[in-house]
């Protein structure tokens, strides 16, 4: 079962904001009540409700769809955003609710206007299903929430949501409207769609049923001769296609015999043009071969002379071969001496700096003492104040001073005290005066509502038909009085308007009285509550000072205590202001001690710290002197071993110079030197590649091409190229292939064409296109006799065809004309064009049963009368069981009867639409009408039927007796015209 645990409501309608707790509100009351005046939003908690959970809104779902215009947007009466209040940018209602598995879900539904705006445009509506505060829905919500509830919308509205109006008009109306509500009410429209749908389906097999006559009528069988006729046509066709195709047969293979011949001999003059192209490729990569002879012997030539040059530089290799190494050295000197020059400079500066911290360091000795001389006088001036300080004893100033404020407080509370009695027996005295106007306008109202009872009873309806059947001179059967004049409608309604009309003033009253009375009595317990928390604060300090703490009980006595409180006050406080001057010098001299120690402390530091620069200058001037004898040391071995390594005339001359010039010199010389050399064996090794080639070249002319082409001669390179040596070898050995390969082709087709000119002598005789040109006579004339075929073969298809459409139209006709008798026999019973018999026979057995559940309700609620009906219409009437009269009119029933009768039947579709799965039922509409009698038996029935259903059954009603009856309560009060507020009223009690 769902559970429901707690309702948010933001700016829906007259609704601001309020929360509803079903468990922590309402307890455990089976019985509530949701009341306040008309419009001012009790229905809105439904809305709430339904909105949260389905999106949609009682009160709209039961509207025509029709649009109006609101400022400048256009709205649908069942449009759920006119429900959000003028003038605000966001409304939303949010429902948790537990489940019988203990899960929790909040379903959320809201609605807002672009940009947070009151005038933005409306944007559509979000919903949300949150489960356990972890697994959220925002798609398929409507989906989710069904499958947790277990109802749809249209179930949840007629289960859970009880409107009696819908089967008090049930009961009283004609038969077709009746018929239009019960429909309605149970969702049996989907019969009426059954019974046309019968109707047209029956209707469509007959049509079908139709046409296949039709066309059985219309088809054409063929004769037993036609057939035989085609068959024959058939077979002859067929044996003329056979000898022509035997024909074309032998004149094929002849064709392939021609046509072998002209591909040999189309070989044989291919392979004789290919030697004529290979020859002439030979000469050229003959010529290419003596260009290549001609570059080996320039490079050959080249390279003689840089193998020269090289033997010339022999009395430096060694010093080339080292540059590399000798390169270094030299940059390193370099360095070395760059590097000595700037460590002397920095050694004069780094003894400049430590005389500068020797001189530092002797200032700062001075000015520490004089901080520390300064520091202990400031020291002896704050022991002094300590002292006088001490003497004042600030904490029992402090302590007097308590007690005094205290004690002050105290009668001054007490003072109020007197005040506030005073107040509350003159409240209580208004209160009284109160209570006697609302009992008697109670007493009035009581006495004006039986006069109205008694007037709507004289002009009643039942009444109105007595006095249609009266004359002049008839005495009346309802007031036994004389007719003297036959009266009208009109009379009667004018007759009952003053005294309805008193009975309202009344009502007003009495309501004003009770207003008036409350409010008197919310005063007293309002002055009674404050003069209790009096009390208790005066209990309080009286319990804080158990000793002497004097409380007056007059005003004399309290004034007398608050003058002798004032003068004690005034002189602790002098007192105290001495104390807080000498704690202000105190703290100065205290800081001034802290600024002198801070200051020495600081001072101190700055001496620690220069003489770590001292010591770190001091190490600085000796890392400086080693640096440079190190230095010294680098370069004189750096100058021996280039000495050493250099071949150049005037060596030492040359390194006490320019050394970067003498580094550029060798570094050139030395790659110049490293060039030649490289130089020198790519030659090499060129010449020895083209030598290579040109032997592997000359192998294959002499031994394969020369003996071919014998007097051919090389074809000179003139356009100045350099031919690849490879790409000229490849080149060889391809036309020695192809050469090889085209002779082979030719010695094969020469041998063919021998052996077929041996096997077929007359072959000149024929060329291939003629053959071909016979062969296409005999194709156009097999194409010829395929047509015919075909179109015979068409014609004995079509006769066959005929036959078994003609057979199978038949069987479908047989087998249509069962189902036709079928649906026939279906809706003679059930269909009709306007889909009534079935709706009539389904509504007859939905009554019926309604009727028996709303009787088992009416015994548990203890109604005199059952339900029944006639098999001839649909009409509702009441028995009594308990005697033997026929059934009669729902017309009888009291109000309070009618009243329990569409209970019932509310309770019996809610039955209907399955097991309850919600704790709560609400009941809107149908108490106003009710006398205060026929209101009493309704409440006895409601609270046997909430012992009965164990579910929450809540009211919602503007009646001021079930205001009066119930004590558990949701009122809806009207801030403004606009503005409502939820109060909860749990045991008669504000929540």
């Amino acid at each position: 079962m769902i559970r429901l645990k707690t309702l948010e409501i933001h700016n829906l309608l007259s609704i601001e904001e309020a929360t509803i707790d079903f468990e922590k509100d309402l307890g455990s009351s089976g019985l509530v009540l949701i009341c306040g005046n008309t419009g001012a939003g009790k229905s809105t908690i439904l809305d709430a409700i339904c909105l949260a959970l389905y999106g949609c809104s009682p009160r709209l779902s039961r509207s025509k769809s029709e649009k109006y215009t609101s400022g400048e947007e256009v709205f649908s009466s069942g449009d759920v955003a006119q429900l959000m209040r003028r003038g605000t940018a966001y409304a939303s209602c949010c429902l948790t609710f537990t489940t019988t598995s203990e899960d929790e879900y909040k379903a959320t539904w809201g609605i807002r206007r672009a940009r947070g705006k009151h005038d933005g445009a409306l944007q559509p509506p979000q919903r949300s299903l949150v489960m356990n505060d972890s697994v959220t829905f925002t798609k398929g919500v409507k989906e989710e929430i069904e499958r947790v509830v277990g109802l749809s919308y249209k179930d949840f509205s007629q289960t859970v949501l009880l409107a009696q109006g819908d089967f008090t008009r049930f009961l009283f109306s004609d038969e077709g409207t009746r018929s239009s509500i019960l429909e309605r009410l149970t969702g049996m429209e989907e019969c009426s769609d059954y019974g046309k749908k019968i109707y047209r389906i029956t209707k469509w097999h007959e049509q079908q049923y139709d046409d296949l006559q039709r066309e059985i009528e219309l088809l054409d069988p063929p004769t037993p001769e036609q057939v035989s006729e085609c068959k024959q046509k058939q077979r002859e066709l067929e044996q003329e296609i056979k000898k022509l195709n035997e024909e074309k047969s032998r004149l094929d293979k002849q064709m392939k015999v021609c046509r072998d011949v002209e591909h040999h001999q189309d070989t044989i003059d291919k392979c004789d043009k290919e030697r004529v192209t290979l020859r002439d490729d030979y000469a050229h990569r003959l010529g290419e071969i003596e260009r290549i002879r001609s570059i080996f012997e320039t490079k050959k030539s080249e390279q003689e002379n840089i193998q020269k040059e090289l033997s010339a530089l022999s009395e430096h290799t060694p010093m080339y071969d080292k540059a590399d190494s000798l390169t270094k050295s030299l940059k390193d000197l370099s360095r070395k001496r760059s590097e000595c020059t700037q460590t002397i400079e920095k050694k004069k500066k780094a003894y400049q700096e430590r005389r500068q911290s020797e001189r530092k360091l002797s200032e700062l000795n001075k000015e520490l003492q004089g901080i520390e001389q300064a520091t202990e006088e400031k020291r002896e001036k704050k022991t002094a104040l300590q002292d006088k300080l001490n003497a004042l004893n600030e904490t029992d100033l402090r302590t007097q001073k308590d007690y005094l404020t205290d004690l002050k407080s105290a009668n001054e509370a007490s003072r109020e005290l007197l005040d506030l009695n005073a107040k509350k027996a003159d409240a209580e005295k208004t209160s009284k005066d109160s209570e006697e106007k609302l009992r008697e306008a109670k007493s009035k109202l009581e006495s004006d509502s039986n006069r109205l009872d008694k007037m709507k009873t004289s002009v009643g309806d039942f009444a109105k038909s007595l006095r249609l059947d009266l004359s002049v001179g008839d005495r009346c059967p309802v007031c036994d009085q004389i007719v003297h004049k036959v009266p009208r409608d009109e009379d009667l309604e004018e007759l009952l308007r003053p005294i309805r009309e008193e009975y309202e003033a009344s009502l007003g009253q009495k309501e004003a009285a009770e207003a008036d009375s409350k409010k008197k009595s919310d005063a007293v317990a309002v002055l009674t509550g404050q003069i209790k928390g009096k009390e208790l604060e005066i209990k309080k300090w009286q319990s804080k000072y158990p000793g002497d703490f004097p409380i007056g009980q007059s005003e004399p006595e309290i004034e007398k205590i608050l003058t002798d409180i004032k003068s004690g006050l005034d002189n602790i406080n002098k007192s105290l202001q001495e104390v807080e001057k000498l704690k202000d010098e105190l703290d100065k001299a205290e800081k001034a001690v802290d600024d002198l120690e801070k200051k020495a402390k600081s001072k101190r530091k700055e001496q620690d710290e220069e003489q770590r620069t001292l010591a770190a200058r001091q190490g600085t001037c000796k890392g400086h002197s080693t640096t440079c004898k190190s230095l010294r040391k680098d370069i004189a071995s750096l100058t021996k071993e280039l000495i050493e390594g250099l071949t150049y005339p005037s060596t030492e001359a040359l390194l006490r110079s320019d050394l970067s010039n003498l580094t550029e010199r060798l570094t050139n010389e030395a790659k110049d030197y490293r060039s030649k050399k490289e130089t020198s064996a790519d030659m090499e090794r060129e010449v020895d590649k083209l030598s290579d080639s040109l032997r592997r070249m000359d192998e294959i002319v002499c031994e394969s091409l020369r003996p071919a082409f014998p007097d051919t001669l090389p074809t000179p390179v003139t356009d100045g190229s350099k031919p690849d040596p490879k790409k000229v070898n490849d080149a060889l050995i391809k036309v020695c292939t192809d050469l090889g390969r085209s002779a082979k082709d030719k010695r094969e087709s020469e041998e063919v064409l021998k052996s077929l000119r041996a096997q077929h002598p007359d072959l000149d005789k024929h060329t291939s296109s003629s053959i071909q040109s016979r062969i296409d006579e005999l194709m156009e004339k097999v194409q010829a006799k395929n047509k015919g075929l075909g179109e015979a073969e068409k014609s004995l298809k079509d006769y066959n065809d005929s036959l078994e459409r003609i057979s199978k139209l038949n069987e479908e006709t047989k087998k249509l004309s069962e189902r036709v008798q079928k649906w026939k026999t279906l809706s003679d019973l059930l269909g009709d064009a306007e889909g009534k018999k079935l709706r009539g026979i389904a509504q007859g057995y939905i009554l019926r049963y309604l009727l028996e559940s709303a009787n088992e309700f009416l015994v548990d609620l203890g109604g005199k009368y059952r339900l029944t009906t006639t098999s001839l219409s649909s009409a509702i009437l009441v028995e009594d069981p308990e005697t033997s009269q026929p059934p009669q009119s729902v017309t009888i029933l009291s109000g309070g009867e009618s009243f329990m009768v569409a209970l019932s039947l509310s309770l019996a579709l809610s039955r209907l639409r399955g097991e309850a799965v919600v704790d709560s039922l609400f009941i809107d509409e149908g108490f106003g009408t009710l006398d205060p009698k026929s209101l009493e038996q309704v409440m006895q029935a409601l609270e046997q039927l909430h012992e009965r259903m164990d579910r929450r059954i809540v009211l919602i009603s503007h009646v001021q007796a079930l205001r009066e009856r119930i004590a558990t309560r949701i009122e809806v009060e009207p801030k403004n015209r606009s503005l409502s507020e939820l109060v909860m009223v749990r045991d008669g009690q504000r929540v």
